[in-house]
């Protein structure tokens, strides 16, 4: 769960006026030819979206808007996409997102409408109202969940640790329970919309079923760490690793939020790791290094 930057909307009245016109089709005209009041009375449903953060309002919805110009914008989304006239919308918004902002997990495929364009027509094409997520995450918000979810650009995450893990040793494998620390000091309000998240697209069956692959790739570098310094060597790679890792994303993602957990475990430093990430290959490898590190010196 991560912050986006917020994007500009300084296209944003041309945008509409790129994919807001009146066509032939068939010999029918069809379309709409918004006039510049019209225009104006859109922006301002985004000037007030930006006041209110995001949050929905019967006035989002554009009720004192044509139906028709209302349907226009909706069915111009289209527009977004490469082909279309303001491909640059989709295009920014994707740029320099590696990973979901909501999950950390897989990489952004879709924009997701924050406010659902099958209820809020007006925001179908502004730029703020478009979260790049994946799948899983577009897939799994429903539109009568609108408002429940934090927005990646206007609910700013405080710099607490509110993402939390609990680590359990069981029949030889690792078993994790992510969760929201109530006591982080986070607002009331933005305390719930990352709880209801949380539950809402199954976030913590999804971190587990990616932590036990993801520790796979350490494996060697734990028992060389152990094979060198015991537990004390877990604890210190385990460290390292996370605050490279929080480098890397941030501090309330998955991956170092877990690592920091394990590195507090007594029972997998001190030798559990063996059993859930066993590699009789390991320690050999140790010895034949710590013997040609001495044969150097």
């Amino acid at each position: 769960m991560r912050n986006l930057p917020t994007p500009s909307r300084d296209t944003a009245k041309g945008d509409l006026e790129e994919v807001i016109y009146t066509y032939t089709y068939k010999n029918e005209l069809r379309g709409y030819a918004p006039s510049e009041a019209e225009i104006s009375a859109v922006l301002a449903i985004y000037d007030l979206y930006d006041q209110t953060l995001g949050a929905p309002s019967v006035a989002l919805k554009g009720s004192n808007l044509p139906k028709d110009f209302s349907g226009a914008i909706r069915h111009a989304y289209r527009q977004t996409y490469e082909d279309g006239k303001i491909p640059h919308i989709r295009t920014t918004a994707f740029e320099n997102v590696d990973l979901c902002p909501m999950c950390g997990i897989d990489p952004p495929v879709e924009l997701d409408h924050h406010l659902p364009k099958s209820v809020f027509e007006p925001l179908s094409v502004y730029s703020r109202n478009l979260v790049p997520l994946c799948e899983a995450c577009n897939g799994g918000k429903l539109a009568g969940d609108s408002g429940n979810y934090a927005h990646a650009y206007f609910d700013q995450l405080p710099d607490v640790q509110f993402l939390q893990v609990e680590i359990d040793i069981d029949g030889g494998g690792l078993v994790t329970t992510y969760s929201i620390n109530d006591r982080a000091g986070l607002p009331a309000a933005l305390l719930a919309k990352i709880k209801f998240q949380m539950d809402a697209l199954s976030l913590n069956a999804r971190f587990q079923k990616d932590v036990n692959s993801y520790l796979v790739a350490h494996t060697t570098g734990l028992h060389m760490a152990a094979e060198f310094n015991g537990g004390d060597g877990i604890r210190y790679y385990l460290t390292k690793q996370a605050s490279v890792e929080e480098i890397k994303f941030y501090r309330n993602h998955w991956r170092p939020v877990l690592l920091h957990a394990l590195a507090k475990h007594e029972g997998f430093c001190d030798g559990g790791f063996r059993t859930v990430l066993p590699d009789a290959q390991v320690a050999p490898q140790a010895e034949n290094l710590v013997a040609e590190t001495i044969i150097e010196i």
